[in-house]
């Protein structure tokens, strides 16, 4: 063989090499009417390797699955699909966790877009290190939680956990965010909708749960609706250094916020939040009959209409103390409707957006309304909080409540927020964002004179002509 072939030849297996070194991953279809797919979830992980990804048809799955600690994706055909998600069933027959995460999995052990339902617990998660994605999942209709950690920290998004007959999310020590954690638990201390969680908790909808909604939480509350729990809205016992930012509390059955401080208190306070119409106490304290010291900072809220008054229990302050910031607003707050127990003690859930003159942000027609007047919360919150998400105008500050500080933010007559519009700021609310880049996109090469041809005085550009290059 010639120098110059061999040498094409060599180069040539190199590329092929290198070219199937670098294949994309497979997938792997789950479908038991299709004889070319897998039967069972669980052969399909058996059989991945690693970033496959394993997509599950509609249908019930009997079984119960096990990582062991594949970096794989298990998936619906359409995540953002809520009747395919409903449809792609994980059936655990009662018994044992329906699907397990123990074996060092992270963020590329992914579970997303099915129905986890009928195990002992729905999903286990399970030792230092196991921090698998758990995204837009429904998890429903467990003999115990729904989902169960121990030391682990899973990433939960988007995820629905409802009707669980224990706790909803139990001890996980990763971010939470955007979940709605409705209707668990059976009335016993610790069946809350969130117990024992230590991360961060963003944009959740936290409801009737028939326990606390939220029980010895040690991270940060943000964001976030917790209505209409059967015991309490918040429910602590431990050294905890939880923090509450922008919350709206209201409708729970115990109060909105309940202490049996069993050790001592650091690090706790609760800014930009509403916490209103809960049929308990505002602040209740248990006193354990031991003295135990510690400080509550309520700061930048609204406190107002809770049945049983403010606060009440063992107010001693040189044991507990409650301090209310000179900022603490005490009047409706407004929301564009109030939920409430009825004469059979069924909750009706309201609607807590605030009222606004200049635009309130209403889910039902997706669209921006306005009110005949503008709730007191509006502009109340720490002015150290960061408000530029808001929609413009919003007074150059942060309102209170689960909407404030994001796009949802009902808005305020302060005017714009900034003193000069950015560059690239094609909508006017005073930051450059995706927004403004899908606006530019559709108006890219766009003229705007009057004739159009006068922009191009030869006639509209035409493609250019690629070089005739030869492979």
């Amino acid at each position: 063989m010639p120098a110059d072939t061999a040498t094409s030849v060599a180069c040539a297996v190199l590329i092929l090499a290198l070219a199937g070194g670098q294949a994309p991953a497979a997938t792997l279809h789950v479908d038991p009417n299709d004889p070319a797919a897998f039967t069972t979830i669980q052969e399909a992980i058996d059989a991945a390797y690693d970033f496959d990804i394993i997509e599950v048809h509609p249908g019930v799955y009997r079984e119960h699955i096990d990582y062991h600690g594949a970096m794989v994706t298990v998936t619906g055909i359409d995540a953002n699909d809520p009747a395919v998600v409903e449809s792609t069933i994980i059936d655990g027959g009662d018994t044992g966790s329906v699907v397990m995460f123990h074996n060092a999995e992270g963020s590329h052990s992914i579970l997303r877009g099915l129905t986890i339902r009928k195990g002992q617990n729905g999903i286990q998660c399970s030792g230092a290190g196991v921090s698998p994605l758990i995204a837009k999942c429904r998890v429903v209709s467990n003999t115990s939680a729904g989902i169960v950690c121990s030391l682990a920290s899973p990433t939960i998004t988007e995820t629905i956990v409802e009707d669980n007959n224990s706790v909803g999310i139990s001890g996980s020590l990763g971010e939470i965010g955007v979940c709605r954690i409705c209707t668990n638990g059976s009335n016993k201390n610790g069946d809350a909708g969130l117990a024992n969680c230590g991360g961060l908790v963003l944009g959740c909808v936290i409801s009737a749960n028939k326990g606390d909604g939220v029980y010895d939480h040690a991270g940060t509350v943000k964001n976030c609706l917790i209505s209409a729990n059967l015991k309490s809205g918040f429910y602590f016992t431990v050294t905890c250094g939880c923090n509450i930012t922008n919350c709206t509390i209201v409708g729970n059955k115990n109060g909105a916020v309940v202490f049996f401080p069993q050790k001592a208190y650091v690090s706790f306070g609760i800014t930009n939040s509403i916490i209103v119409l809960n049929e308990g106490f505002g602040f209740y304290i248990r006193d354990p009959g031991v003295q135990r010291f510690w400080t509550l900072h309520v700061d930048w809220s609204n406190v107002w209409g809770n049945i049983s008054g403010e606060c009440g229990g063992n107010l001693n302050p040189t044991v507990i103390a409650i301090q209310f910031g000179p900022d603490t607003v005490r009047q409706d707050p407004l929301f564009a409707k109030r939920g409430y127990w009825d004469a059979s003690g069924v909750w009706h859930e309201g609607e807590y957006h605030l009222k606004s003159t200049l635009g309130r942000w209403d889910p039902r027609s997706a669209t921006w309304v306005t009110d005949p007047a503008d709730s007191p919360c509006l502009d109340r919150g720490d002015p150290a909080s960061a408000f530029l998400d808001e929609p413009s105008p919003n007074g150059g500050k942060i309102n209170m409540g689960a909407y404030g500080g994001t796009a949802e933010a009902s808005k305020s007559p302060g005017g714009a927020s900034c003193l000069e519009y950015p560059a690239m700021d094609f909508n006017h609310d005073c930051k450059v964002d995706q927004t403004d880049l899908d606006i530019f996109v559709q108006h890219w090469l766009e003229c705007g004179l009057d004739p159009n041809d006068a922009c191009w005085p030869g006639g509209t550009p035409k493609p250019p002509v690629l070089p005739n290059v030869p492979l």
